[in-house]
């Protein structure tokens, strides 16, 4: 279970300016009412690409094993076989790698969706790109703590959410 909870960790490392612990933290309190949301959609996420992983694999592996029990007359071809075993590990490696970083974006997607709903992160967001226009550090929501002006892509102090599970600032009175 507390896989499932601590889930969020990595995006809110990269995202956010804490620490190990501050992220381990954060992502706790994120998923604190939405532990089965979370926990389905990043367990459906790994079925799916197991499952398509393993669909494009699978055949792979079997196109190897079908040559290599037709090139087994008289003499073994090792060279040829080589080919095949490198060939099979770069397919799969491939295909991995893009399992993995669809895994790493429903991930990261998972935690800008959960600071939403509990932060009304998007209303810091829209309020950001209203202030600032185009922003120079390339991360929305990220903001130094420090005022740099209007233009200057900083979050003056206290106009942003909360930083770790307090009240929002919702940007407007109701």
């Amino acid at each position: 279970m507390a896989g499932g909870r601590l889930a969020l960790a990595p995006a809110a490392l990269v995202l956010e300016p804490a620490g190990i612990f501050g992220s381990l933290r954060r992502s706790w309190l994120l998923t604190r009412r939405n532990f089965w949301r979370s926990f389905g959609i990043l367990a459906l996420t790994a079925i799916l690409v197991s499952i398509v992983s393993s669909v494009i694999s699978v055949p792979v592996v079997l196109i190897f094993s079908f040559v290599t029990a037709l090139g087994s007359g008289a003499e073994p071809n090792p060279g040829a076989a080589m080919a095949l075993v490198a060939l099979n590990i770069a397919i799969t490696t491939f295909f991995s790698a893009i399992g993995y970083a669809f895994q790493a974006a429903v991930t990261s997607l998972l935690y800008v969706d959960l600071r939403m709903r509990r932060e009304g992160f998007d209303l810091t967001l829209m309020k950001e790109q209203e202030l600032v226009g185009s922003n120079a550090d390339l991360v929305p929501g990220r903001g130094s703590g420090t005022s740099a002006g209007p233009r200057g892509g900083a979050t003056p102090p206290g106009t942003g959410p909360a930083p770790y599970g307090g009240p929002p600032d919702r940007g407007y009175n109701g």
